[in-house]
């Protein structure tokens, strides 16, 4: 429960502008695979800066929001997400590689200078778009400044505690936290590679097992973390599989609530279950379906998760990816077509296949199994 608290209440406050500005990259996308623009227009620079700027400073954003989180300095958790992002760190490692820790093993990682004779330890990328280190970093920045300011003396407060904080956690953050994030990173990536590496039917299992229980898991708030672990990946390879059957299960959710709603005859469920079902259906917002309609009912709620693993293995089977958050519903779409222009728009159509496949199972088999509620109804009256 700490856990899940800790994740969501650090990426929720940003959620918004971060589904913005994956929405903007992928318009640009569009644009340019339409060849209506090209990646070199000033049109495409200038708000590609503010889709793609978001994403790079990410760990300034998220300094703040951790620190609020955690009750530390905003200033405080600014800087260190300043410090990972400043470009002299961040250019170290085009640099010669003067070493690898953890050589011949799938965790190997390379480092280009050192601290003290330490080895730094950094992604190939550096910390920019990184969500883990900045997070952690802050929540031990704020357990020694609470520290400091309670036995450092009143008249060197203002100025000494950050400066013993930032000495202490910007020099840790290199050198313990962002290697210890980078070690669990790679661990969760090779359990997510090894399952979409098995043969014939990694892909497939995967898309399964994320669609069957993401629903649940939004209720219970473990959707944040695979959220985190998609941000990640779109950071450190430019395109994530793990998340990309997401969608089905917005879709059927909703579209169980359809089902509802043309079935029912119970007025006040109808005006709970029409904003629902808009919430659900355009912007991919189910908690008011799940709470409000389908999970009381306990079967269609049932039913929407059976119906979105066959999504799910389509995407999965299909190996579809997604190269940017860009929010829920039809906001999500762009996210699907590939920048590169190798791919297109095929990603894109394989997962609305999968939402149509996912949306028709689910209004079919809600529409034949659920059941008024009699007394209910006639209370409703």
């Amino acid at each position: 429960s700490a856990l899940i608290d800790t994740i969501s209440g650090v990426i929720q406050p940003i959620l918004a502008v971060l589904c913005a500005a994956g929405m903007i990259k992928g318009v640009l996308s569009i644009l340019v695979a339409l060849g209506w623009i090209t990646a070199t227009d000033g049109l495409y620079q200038i708000l590609y800066a503010a889709g793609d700027g978001f994403f790079y400073f990410l760990p300034i954003i998220l300094g703040y929001t951790a620190a609020k989180k955690f009750g530390c300095s905003e200033f405080v958790g600014m800087t260190l997400g300043i410090a990972l992002t400043y470009p002299a760190m961040v250019n170290i490692t085009s640099g010669d590689v003067l070493g690898t820790v953890l050589a011949g093993t799938p965790f190997a990682m390379n480092y280009y200078t050192t601290f003290l004779g330490i080895p730094v330890i950094m992604p190939s990328s550096g910390y920019t778009s990184s969500v883990i280190p900045i997070i952690i970093s802050v929540w031990f920045a704020a357990k020694l400044e609470k520290w400091c300011r309670k036995h450092f003396s009143e008249y060197v407060k203002f100025f000494f505690v950050p400066t013993c904080v930032l000495v202490v956690m910007v020099p840790a953050t290199y050198l313990i936290i962002g290697p210890i994030a980078t070690l669990i990173t790679n661990l969760m990536s090779l359990l997510f590679n090894s399952l979409y590496s098995l043969p014939v039917i990694g892909g497939a299992l995967g898309g399964i097992v994320l669609t069957a229980i993401w629903q649940p898991m939004v209720i219970f708030g473990f959707h944040w973390s695979v959220i985190a672990l998609m941000l990640v990946n779109i950071a450190s390879q430019g395109w994530d599989i793990v998340m990309a059957p997401y969608m089905v299960c917005s879709y059927a959710q909703s579209l169980a609530v359809l089902a509802i709603l043309l079935k029912t005859k119970d007025e006040k469920l109808k005006q709970l279950a029409w904003p629902a079902f808009i919430s659900g259906f355009f912007f991919g917002i189910t908690e008011p379906c799940i709470y409000g309609v389908t999970l009381p009912r306990k079967k269609p709620f049932v039913m929407s998760c059976i119906a979105s693993v066959p999504g799910g293995l389509i995407i999965g089977a299909l190996g579809t990816k997604m190269f940017a958050f860009t929010g829920g519903g039809f906001c999500a779409f762009p996210g699907f077509i590939d920048p590169s222009g190798a791919m297109g728009a095929s990603y894109l159509i394989y997962v609305i296949i999968a939402i149509v496949v996912s949306s028709v199972i689910s209004f079919l088999l809600t529409y034949a199994t659920y059941k008024e509620d009699v007394p209910a109804v006639e209370a409703a009256k």
